[in-house]
């Protein structure tokens, strides 16, 4: 059964809702987390922490999630647990400021991890209603969504964060660029939640898991083509979240930006990865790519290979390497490095559902995409503390 336009809309509303959550926290989390510790060493082990806890209890959940999806052949109700979670958590992370509270800061994120697991059901919902044919086109429009969501919040945080106190908006709503990230994704969220709940027609589709109960979730994770795409989502996640984590340390320790310097900067880096994903999704549809049974495989090593390239550089443009080199020059080495690498991400993140797809029944796609989901999240949360 084909997709309505009502539904595709709501599911591509909430991927986005979940990539500006994290995209509009990650700007000024540091800064929040140093303005609680009031120590530099103390505040890398608390960002460490928070950055590590969503992406791992988001990938907990997300199979969770799937499952529980599969079990009552119900996705509205999974989505509306899932948001109600997401919103515990931002409140959880605004009310830090106020009982001054670092712990608060990592407990909020946690919570919105959990609540992040309707990324996976989303990726499922799509795949258990769209034809083989059909998933790329789908699954490109999800990440492009997602992507702009990254955009829109990295824009919004460079041009309305910094100051934000002391501006019309902040002195009306009490709000600070600590507090009004969170608050901006509450909104969101809430909006996301009453389309769920009141629009979301799940007449309108398939059942999720459809109804071949002979083909189970061992015997389709057994596949070789899904442990590869399982250990190219785990890496997927490592290398990108790795990079994302040691950015802010490094903008702002090392090369002393400013909030709405970062900010800017998050803008170049998710408006690089959107044109990537956008454009993927445009190629998909060609006949070169759509007929050709080599092309995704061929795409995937050419994105792992610059993406290797790429973190080789945004490494020599690290804090204590080649420090005969200007400062000018280790700036640009290290965004420039991480820049490709968010944008090979970006057209990985298009290609590896599809391909991982092709090798699940079709009745287990709402189980294994999550599952794929989980391990790059998995990934993320798997890194040491810089020094």
């Amino acid at each position: 059964m084909a997709l309505s336009k009502t539904n595709i809309a709501i599911i591509l509303l909430v991927g986005f809702v979940n990539y500006l959550e994290w995209a509009v926290v990650v700007t000024s989390i540091y800064p929040y987390i140093l303005s609680l510790s009031k120590s530099t060493p103390s505040a890398a082990v608390y960002l460490s922490l928070a950055q590590s806890l969503f992406p791992l209890v988001q990938g907990i959940s997300q199979p969770i999630a799937s499952l529980i999806v599969k079990k009552l052949r119900r996705i509205k109700l999974v989505l509306i647990a899932s948001l109600i979670i997401a919103i515990g958590g931002n409140v959880t992370y605004m009310a830090a400021q106020k009982a001054g509270s670092v712990v608060l800061i990592i407990l909020g994120r946690a919570f919105a991890g959990f609540g992040a697991g309707s990324g996976g059901v989303a990726y499922g919902f799509i795949g258990a209603n769209t034809s083989r044919e059909s998933r790329t086109k789908f699954m490109s429009y999800y990440r492009v969504t997602c992507m702009a969501g990254v955009m829109s919040s990295t824009i919004a945080s460079a041009t309305f964060l910094p100051n934000f106190s002391k501006n019309a908006l902040g002195k009306a709503t009490g709000l600070d660029e600590f507090s009004a990230p969170a608050a901006l994704t509450i909104l969101f969220l809430c909006v996301s939640l009453i389309l769920v709940t009141f629009v979301l027609d799940e007449k309108d589709c398939s059942p999720i898991g459809g109804t071949d109960d002979g083909v189970s979730v061992a015997r389709s994770l057994k596949s070789r083509g899904v442990l590869i795409g399982l250990m190219l989502y785990l890496l997927n996640g490592f290398i990108t979240t790795w990079t994302g984590f040691v950015l802010p340390l490094v903008a702002y320790t090392h090369f002393k930006f400013e909030v709405q310097q970062f900010g800017w900067l998050m803008v170049g880096v998710s408006g690089t990865a959107t044109v990537a994903a956008f454009t993927m999704a445009f190629l998909s549809k060609a006949r070169c790519m759509a007929d050709n049974k080599h092309t995704d495989k061929r795409v995937l090593v050419v994105c792992y290979t610059f993406m290797i390239i790429a973190i080789v550089i945004s490494y020599l443009g690290g804090p204590s390497v080649l420090n005969t080199l200007p400062v000018a020059t280790k700036e640009a080495l290290f965004i420039g490095g991480v820049i490709t690498v968010f944008l090979t991400y970006s057209v990985s993140g298009v290609i590896l559902p599809s391909l991982t797809t092709k090798y699940v029944a079709k009745s287990m796609m709402p189980v294994i995409m999550p599952y794929c989901i989980a391990a790059m999240s998995t990934g993320k949360g798997d890194r040491s503390t810089p020094q």
